[in-house]
């Protein structure tokens, strides 16, 4: 692949991964606010296993849209499929069933929020080269 390759070459989707999301093939060329993140202790497994590597787009700190993001900003960060519907934004696991599970919780969309960011893409240790991202950090308490 041409090291100048955009970032839509460098992610090919994946079907059949719990999370639907494209699996990251080489990481040559990606913006600097890209970040690994090790999922350790999602409270379900259902859609991210402990020890999954995403990547973390940590730019993406508010709500851009229906996807995957990683929350709250403090701590120990889970995974969670964030939707906006009807004025609010429901919260769910990944590999939760959308259509028929009740959200976890939801909020109002106005409410301020700060995610770590948005999970871009699963990362494929055998193919990627992990070493030249940083490891996405938070801090143990809430910033304020």
């Amino acid at each position: 692949m041409n090291p100048v390759a955009s970032r839509r070459q460098l992610l090919k989707l994946a079907s059949g991964l719990p999370l639907s999301l494209p699996v990251l093939a080489l990481a040559d060329v990606l913006p600097d606010t890209l970040a690994l993140h090790a999922v350790a202790s999602q409270p379900t497994e259902a859609g991210a296993v402990r020890d999954t590597l995403v990547l973390v787009d940590t730019g993406i700190t508010n709500f851009a849209g229906d996807g995957y993001y990683v929350y709250p900003d403090w701590g120990n960060p889970v995974i969670y499929i964030v939707r906006a519907r009807a004025g609010r934004l429901a919260f769910h696991y990944p590999g939760s069933n959308l259509d028929s599970n009740k959200p976890l919780w939801t909020m109002a969309a106005n409410t301020p929020l700060h995610f770590s960011g948005r999970v871009e893409a699963l990362v494929d240790a055998r193919m990627a080269t992990p070493v030249s991202l940083p490891v996405l950090s938070v801090p143990a308490l809430p910033v304020r």
